[in-house]
């Protein structure tokens, strides 16, 4: 099987359409994370400089009603890797006082399907690429060899048929995993010298997006190996194998949304018609709705799951970034601080009544002790590994259900029809 693979190699290189892809490929990705290194850096400024202007502002306010509490997600330095759910979801919060809810920013919210922004990630980047180059890496072998009369000299020598297709799914792989695995080590090398400060955890997550990057890639060659076996003509699998390709990146995404989306849940109609001028069912009816949404995302990552591209950038997001239960556990946190928030001025108030409705110049400075302040609870490489569970094992579970496929489709296959 070695040998195999290491034919296919050679031949696979020669593909000018190969080596164009993932020259193409690596542009883009370095790219991708050039640009999210400087927005990384933006995230950074910007969060370290909300910290110190919360203070500012409560140390300057004049009444204890105006005090307000402003504060972030604190950036992931894997934002450069993989943006994903980490920066659609609950990056920042704002609480104004007893009299107003507290405020997420708009895009903030979760999002499903089409709904979501376009996120240009190295997840989204890998997606494209890796569907493209896994799609000729393997297309066009048992049925080109077939029209060629190589493949019968092949089975001559005595070589079983399962061991020829897992020969050559081997070398698919391998000039799938090599580009790969040379970018991995370029992004490390950087990320050690010029790049991010990354501790353990964090270089382990790199390591497990790019496994997931050659998982990916080993689908894309086990479903174009699979058409090459049931297809007679090779430029048939390639085209179909492209067309699998396009279809799962362009339209899987919007139908796994509007399947997530597609009935408002009763939950969510008693919330609207519960928010009346009362401040307490205004509150309620926002947090009914963030719960809502936060349930049709995960019914939507569910979905999404089960296709071979967003399952890829699902996981990928999950183990270099955070996860909709991260964004989940921000909510919480942006409530327990509204509650204290909103003790900490009705005691304020009761010792200083004055300065809930009176501001005088040269008023001493506001009491601001025991001032609630937010904390973030960064989620945990073992929880992200729980949560990419699905997708891994759906992408795992499909590659290997081809590859059987594929082995039980070439024991069938006849190949003593005229002109074989």
């Amino acid at each position: 099987m070695l040998r195999i693979a290491l034919k296919r190699c050679r031949l696979s290189a020669r593909s000018g359409w190969l080596l164009g892809a993932w020259a193409v490929g690596a542009a883009l990705a370095a790219a991708t994370v050039w640009v999210g290194w400087i927005g990384y850096g933006e995230r950074v400024d910007l969060f370290e400089g909300n910290r110190i202007a919360q203070r500012v502002k409560a140390e300057d306010a004049t009444v204890y009603v105006g005090v307000e509490i402003g504060f972030e997600r604190p950036p992931t330095p894997l934002s450069l890797i993989s943006r994903g759910v980490g920066e659609d979801l609950g990056v920042s919060a704002r609480i104004r006082g007893r009299y107003r809810e507290p405020e997420l920013a708009r895009r903030d919210r979760p999002r499903t399907g089409a709904a979501r922004r376009l996120n240009a990630d190295l997840a989204w980047t890998f997606a494209l690429v890796l569907g493209f180059t896994g799609v000729f890496a393997g297309h066009g072998v048992i049925n080109g060899e077939r029209r060629a009369g190589t493949l019968k000299l092949q089975l001559r020598s005595g070589l079983p048929r399962p061991h020829l297709l897992l020969g050559e799914f081997l070398g698919g792989l391998i000039v799938v995993a090599i580009p790969l695995l040379l970018f991995c080590l370029g992004f490390l090398a950087w990320a050690a010298t010029a790049g991010p400060s990354l501790d353990g955890r964090e270089w382990l997550r790199v390591l497990l997006f790019f496994g997931l990057a050659t998982l990916y890639g080993a689908f894309w060659v086990a479903l174009s190996l699979c058409l090459s076996v049931f297809l007679r003509q090779r430029e048939t699998s390639l085209l179909v194998g492209i067309l699998i390709w396009v279809s799962s990146a362009a339209l899987y995404q919007p139908l796994a949304g509007w399947a997530a989306t597609r009935a408002a849940p009763p939950a969510l109609e008693a919330a609207a018609a519960s928010a009346d001028r009362d401040v307490a069912a205004r509150r309620a009816a926002i947090r009914t709705r963030r719960n809502v949404r936060a349930e049709q995302y995960m019914r939507y990552r569910t979905l999404a799951s089960l296709g071979p591209v967003t399952a890829f950038q699902e996981a990928a997001r999950l183990v270099a970034t955070t996860s909709v239960d991260d964004h989940i556990a921000f909510l919480a946190d942006v409530d327990d601080v509204e509650r204290r928030f909103i003790a900490w001025q009705a005691e304020k108030l009761e010792r200083y009544p004055e300065r809930e409705n009176t501001m005088h110049s040269g008023q001493e400075a506001l009491d601001i002790g025991g001032l609630p302040a937010p904390e973030y609870r960064p989620l945990p490489v073992e929880a992200s590994l729980r949560g990419a569970a699905l997708p891994v094992g759906a992408l795992s579970l499909f590659t290997t259900l081809l590859l059987v496929g594929g082995v039980i489709g070439f024991e069938k296959l006849d190949l003593t029809e005229a002109g074989v």
